[in-house]
């Protein structure tokens, strides 16, 4: 028996689907010769609980089953970078594939290096990209920032929402470090009306390593108080993505609309992503929307992300940022290297204006590949696929 489901197509269950999902079509093809073989399931691991109560009910007929699992898989639980090895949703994949010994697992990820999480024998990845390749048609058609504003008073840009531990922490150690002047930052306090502790030791529960972190420790401290304060000024707006076409998580509105003219004023960004510890990572439209705002990115996503955009043939611009921090694991020294390591690029305006009239040309051929960013996620899959399909045949 399959529980919950919301609606079906002839091919296949599908529990739920995000909106503005450009996922689907590329699925729904590659699924047509496998419906006779295999047990096939879309879904949105948003809510959280949803998901994991399919997976903890769902039975399985076929010697193969499939998943399409959009968006993350941490329940809406902070990843513990000093003590968890997987997020709950990875956990329960993994348990299935124990539980079922007898059939092969595929499961389709938003996730970039979800393998560094679930390692089973008789369960094979296939990353079809993560939030970044939704909407694509609408950010296809999205007009760039290309004209900047060289009289803004403040040139770096870090745009934060939800109130996850590593956004916290980097705002924190930038307020405390005196950089917030250079920068227009964003923030949403009290997104769900909670009270907020009100000493950083109380709200994060990552691990100093003393005493090599007690001078950034004394910075976050100090910097933590401020957010209140900065909250109040630059709040983000909660009803955002519904402001212009009633749409939920219309992001392309939102840029053009509402981030726009910021963007016109920024020339670097600290791109603070949805996930950060966990060794797997989504990259979402807060990463594209830096890109197409032709800022220099300094991204705050999983270890890796910075080579995973390359990896898309995206110039990172490694002359004028320090990426290094990319493949430092713990938390608090990606945070501390991505910010120390480019002090020059976020406090010396006239720096990083003219590192960005130098690199005008290249922010242009970026454009092109941001735009067509889709065309290798969709290649990638549909490669990646049919090597597991060889695979399995093959064990």
């Amino acid at each position: 028996m399959t529980p919950d489901l919301e609606y079906t197509t002839d091919m296949f269950y599908t529990i739920s689907r995000p909106p503005s999902d450009s996922t689907w079509p590329m699925f729904v093809s590659l699924m047509q010769d496998y419906t006779d073989c295999a047990d096939i399931y879309y879904m949105w691991s948003s809510p959280p609980d949803k998901l994991l109560h399919f997976l903890n009910h769902v039975r399985f007929e076929k010697p193969l089953v499939i998943f399409g699992i959009k968006d993350l898989l941490d329940n809406w639980q902070e990843f513990n970078w000093w003590h968890d090895t997987q997020q709950t949703i990875c956990h329960r994949l993994s348990e299935l594939a124990s539980e079922n010994p007898d059939k092969q697992f595929v499961i389709f990820t938003s996730l970039e290096n979800l393998n560094l999480e679930i390692n089973k024998s008789n369960m094979w990845i296939v990353p079809w990209g993560g939030d970044i390749v939704n909407q694509k048609k609408d950010y296809m058609t999205l007009a760039p920032v290309v004209e900047k504003n060289f009289d803004s008073t403040k040139h770096f840009i870090c745009l934060n929402r939800q109130s996850r531990d590593h956004r916290i922490v980097t705002l924190s150690y930038l307020l405390g470090s005196g950089l917030a002047q250079y920068g227009y930052i964003s923030y949403l306090w009290n997104q769900y009306g909670n009270v907020q502790p009100k000493d950083f030791l109380d709200r994060i529960c990552w691990e100093f390593d003393e005493p090599r972190h007690t001078v950034h420790k004394e910075i976050l401290i100090q910097g933590y108080p401020h957010l209140a304060q900065l909250s109040q000024q630059e709040a983000d707006d909660f009803e955002i993505y519904r402001r212009h076409r009633g749409l939920d998580n219309d992001n392309a509105s939102n840029f053009d609309k509402d981030l726009r003219p910021k963007y016109c004023n920024s020339f670097v960004e600290i791109i603070s992503e949805s996930s950060f510890c966990a060794p797997s990572f989504n990259v979402t439209e807060k990463t594209a929307n830096a890109f197409y705002a032709c800022n220099f990115p300094i991204m705050l996503g999983g270890s890796g992300i910075v080579q995973h955009m390359r990896d898309t043939g995206l110039d990172v611009f490694d002359d004028v940022i320090d990426h290094s921090y990319d493949t430092v694991q713990n938390p608090f020294d990606r945070i501390f290297s991505a910010i120390d390591n480019n002090r020059r690029l976020l406090q010396d305006s006239d720096w990083a204006k003219s590192q960005w009239q130098r690199c005008q040309s290249r922010f242009h051929t970026n454009l092109s590949q941001i735009k067509n960013i889709y065309q290798w996620y969709d290649h990638r899959t549909k490669q990646n696929f049919e090597k597991v399909i060889q695979n399995i045949r093959q064990s």
